[in-house]
């Protein structure tokens, strides 16, 4: 009669490692499949102590192979391998406005294009002299209109309006004294509005700019 041989415990750790080898070979085999086509891994985790423990012993399957499934005392998990895409944070604060650039050398002059010729038509007699005429009574007088009190933005690609209204008579000239600003600024146009009663002046700016406390229209009229 042959007697039955009981593992001891080095045996029986002995055949847990030929067991675990044995799955990790498997686990290794199936290594090239995994993840998935459409970035997702499968696996099974045992659920009773029935079939090994530890209960919860994850394994990861392959489930375009014939026997990539869970078996019945298993249950399955998957997770992606990247996770979705979060929202777009908000677009950061707009930078300072950088330092104006050094203006550029006057390029040279053109030549002087040929005298044209003298015309064919003789000169006529020199006229008696003209009475004198009476002295005049006019006055010019410089009128400031609008004048910034604070600090005034004008954003990139923007424009900003100023006049002065001439107390009598008309507007023959003005302009704008803008001694503070800062940035890029321009004088894009200056001249007489309200039929001579006074002077407009319109400011742009290509890349943003700030008016001060003093900058002002002005306006010459004439009485």
């Amino acid at each position: 009669m042959q007697k039955r041989r009981r593992l001891g415990a080095g045996g029986r750790l002995l055949l847990a490692v030929a067991v675990g080898g044995a799955a990790f070979g498997i686990a290794t085999g199936v290594q090239a499949a995994i993840p998935d086509a459409n970035g997702v891994i499968h696996a099974c985790y045992n659920a009773s102590n029935a079939h090994g423990t530890p209960n919860g012993a994850l394994r990861v399957i392959d489930t375009a192979k014939p026997n990539g499934n869970c078996a019945s005392w298993e249950k399955p998990l998957s997770w992606n391998v990247r996770g979705a895409t979060g929202p777009t944070g908000p677009t950061g604060a707009r930078g300072p406005t950088g330092a104006r650039g050094p203006t550029g050398a006057t390029g040279a002059t053109g030549p002087t294009g040929p005298a044209g010729p003298t015309g064919a038509g003789t000169t006529g007699p020199t006229g008696p002299p003209g009475p004198t005429g009476p002295a005049g009574a006019g006055t010019f007088t410089r009128v400031t209109g609008d004048t910034t009190t604070g600090t005034v933005t004008i954003p990139a690609g923007g424009t900003f309006f100023m006049f002065t209204v001439c107390p009598s008579g008309s507007a023959v000239s003005g302009g704008a004294n803008i001694p503070n600003w800062d940035g890029d600024i321009e004088i894009h146009a200056s001249y007489p509005d309200s039929g001579l009663a006074s002077w407009a002046v319109i400011l742009t700016s290509v890349n943003g700019g700030h008016l001060y406390a003093g900058d002002e229209v002005y306006a010459i009229c004439a009485s």
